[in-house]
């Protein structure tokens, strides 16, 4: 069972700012941004799969946060991409009807399911408790300082 830092999973090239006016093209983004920095090789495995989650059930967690993801037996390690939306899209959250300005996606290998709810834990930890820091934060820079106190030690922990 390793120990992962947010900010190691989810570094500063993979945080963007979102022109999106659906979940669609929202995801398209995210998934275009993953594999351009090469963090995932299938990126039409990963798309299909994220996809059918959202068929499945929205992913869309309320209070304006999504946390799209997936696992493949493809991909070999987590990979993650954070897109920041100012005006909000429209996402069908299971919760509310907010429209979402911060969605995390994630990707992860099939076989490591306790890493993965970890994983998941943490980011739902970072996404509710920094919310407001990143929709008024000045730079993706000053975004991913807030990402470093975070790992999936139990709750926060400060790095040196």
């Amino acid at each position: 069972m390793s120990i992962y830092q947010l900010s190691d999973l989810l570094p500063e090239s993979r945080i963007l700012k979102l022109d999106a006016s659906s979940k669609t093209t929202a995801l398209q983004a995210l998934l275009d941004k993953l594999a351009s920095t090469r963090a995932i090789e299938e990126r039409v495995a990963v798309e299909q799969a994220i996809m059918s989650r959202e068929v499945l059930m929205s992913t869309g967690m309320g209070y304006g946060i999504a946390v799209p993801h997936a696992k493949l037996g493809t991909v070999q390690e987590f990979a993650m991409a954070l897109g920041i939306c100012d005006k909000g899209i429209p996402y069908s959250s299971v919760v509310d009807d907010l429209p979402v300005r911060l969605i995390m996606m994630i990707v992860g290998p099939s076989g490591r399911q306790e890493d993965y709810l970890r994983i998941l834990r943490m980011v739902m930890r970072f996404l509710k408790s920094e919310k407001g820091k990143i929709l008024s934060a000045y730079s993706i820079g000053e975004v991913h300082g807030f990402t470093k106190s975070y790992s999936t030690d139990e709750g926060r922990t400060e790095r040196a």
